[in-house]
């Protein structure tokens, strides 16, 4: 797979701050059962894949700033929600459902596992400073 990356190749100076080229995140597809991704969710997007709308997830991959594209399928779109955004998820290809199908194309299924939610305890009069 290949992500977004800068190249320091290409390093230059403007003024008095270095610059350097950042790619476009690349697209992740899972091609096999067992494929799997992990990092933090940091958008969802609409675009427009042959003449369709689907939802585009966005990615930093885990222990690194490259980011990765997902389009989504049925059974993604299903199970990653807007409140997932800034969570850490971990999307595993497990395969394809024979019995279910749409044109030529069967259901691919996933395993999506999300970071647990962070308890917001309830902010009282006595933990404003002043």
């Amino acid at each position: 797979m290949t992500t977004t990356e800068t190249r320091s190749d290409i390093a230059t100076r403007h003024d008095r701050h270095e610059m350097e080229e950042v790619l476009a995140p690349a697209m992740y597809t899972f091609n096999a059962p067992g494929d799997s991704v992990a990092g933090v969710l940091i958008a969802s997007d609409k675009v427009i894949v042959r003449g369709k709308v689907v939802t585009q997830y966005l990615l930093r991959l885990e222990g690194s700033n490259k980011l990765a594209k997902i389009l989504a399928t049925f059974d993604l779109a299903q199970k990653l929600r807007p409140e997932h955004i800034g969570r850490f998820v971990e999307l595993t290809f497990v395969g394809e459902n024979k019995e279910v199908k749409k044109g030529d194309n069967y259901l691919r299924e996933f395993r999506v596992r999300v970071e647990k939610a962070q308890n917001n305890p309830e902010i009282s009069d006595e933990d404003i400073p002043f």
